[in-house]
């Protein structure tokens, strides 16, 4: 992996703070999965974006039309994640899209 690639921080919410800074401006939009990782909302807000939280799917899937919906043009993160549940297996995070590849 290119060095570029790589970033550094205090664990998952430091990064992801990191990133948000980085991108987001006062105002902007952020979408995720909702209810997945409890960070997410928080954050959206520590940056100054709105939050744009998704429902799950009843079977705990991540509703990916449901998220494509809600970007607009202040839209600059849509977080894609694996919801942090301990046990999990790997059903519960592939999604087929319209082409049939895993996501």
């Amino acid at each position: 992996m290119a060095p570029d690639c790589v970033a550094v921080g205090s664990g998952s919410v430091g990064v992801s703070l990191q990133l948000l800074q980085a991108v987001v401006r006062r105002g902007d939009t952020v979408a995720y999965a909702w209810r997945t990782f409890d960070a997410y909302p928080l954050l959206a807000e520590m940056v100054g974006a709105r939050p744009a939280p998704v429902p799950l799917l009843p079977d705990g899937r991540q509703d990916l039309a449901a998220l494509l919906a809600v970007l607009g043009p202040r839209t600059r993160v849509v977080v894609r994640c694996r919801p942090s549940t301990a046990g999990e297996g790997p059903g519960t995070s592939c999604q087929t899209s319209t082409d049939g590849n895993c996501i």
